[in-house]
């Protein structure tokens, strides 16, 4: 059985490929969320790293606002030692001016990149096909594991849109790794009514030794393969997990990812 419960609550992860769950709904997203449309989406980026103080210029905020066409830039530098500073980074704006930006973050001599990623919000309230296919997507797999827990039945109501507007697809983030990307190992904590997180994965152009698995519970891994699907449970567990580092040059590591709650 795919959609084993208790296997998920026990172990505190499932993983399958959508292929094998749902073979028509598997052709159809494929079919609809190419790699364009995905990186048109594409509008933060995320970045936290180390690096020696004194390689950091002390008006390093002010470079960024004044060099670049950015929004809602959010830069914290913290000094945690005579000689390290860590710096985390989010910022927002077009996909050509992040590239930019990037390609700026990667003049200087980080000695941990270890959290960079891109990400954009999956709006889709003007693209009815889209928007029934991931509803469709949700609705046989999460919406089945965790019927039992959910609370706020309108916040799980499924395409067409109900009266004030809500969907089941609302809070889908679009993520993207690009070459060296990757998350270190972590939890993401006890939230409370927090459910699971579900992730979807949309490469077709993965290959092994591509880099970007997830490997989950120190010893799962999941390659980035498209119509691959993980959800882990935060109902009864609190499942470590990373990213490992994206290797290839021209590889675009693409996922759909949500947070359910009750």
């Amino acid at each position: 059985m795919i959609l084993d419960k208790d296997k998920l609550f026990e172990q505190g992860y499932l993983t399958f490929n959508l292929q094998d769950l749902d073979e028509e709904l598997f052709d159809d997203i494929q079919s609809q969320f190419s790699d364009n449309y995905l990186k048109k989406r594409i509008n933060k980026l995320r970045f936290d790293a180390t690096i020696i103080t004194k390689s950091l210029p002390s008006n390093f905020k002010e470079l960024v606002e004044k060099n670049f066409n950015l929004d809602d830039i959010s830069i914290d530098i913290n000094t945690h030692t005579s000689t390290l500073t860590k710096v985390r980074i989010n910022v927002r704006g077009e996909y050509e001016e992040l590239m930019k930006f990037d390609d700026y973050l990667k003049e200087y001599p980080w000695i941990n990149d270890g959290q960079k990623w891109f990400h954009g919000a999956l709006d889709m309230y003007d693209d009815s096909t889209r928007e029934r296919l991931i509803s469709d997507l949700y609705d046989g797999t999460v919406k089945t594991l965790y019927k039992d827990y959910i609370k706020n039945d309108e916040d799980y109501s499924t395409w067409p849109y109900n009266g004030k507007h809500k969907s089941i697809t609302q809070g889908t983030d679009v993520t993207m790794y690009l070459k060296d990307n990757y998350i270190t190992p972590h939890e993401d904590g006890y939230d409370e009514g927090r459910l699971c997180v579900m992730l979807i994965y949309l490469n077709e152009d993965y290959k092994e030794g591509y880099g970007g698995e997830i490997i989950v519970n120190h010893d799962l891994k999941v390659e980035p393969k498209e119509g691959n699907i993980v959800i882990l449970d935060f109902l009864h567990n609190n499942i470590e997990h990373e990213v490992l580092k994206v290797e290839n040059e021209n590889f675009e590591r693409f996922a759909l990812i949500k947070f359910f709650y009750e």
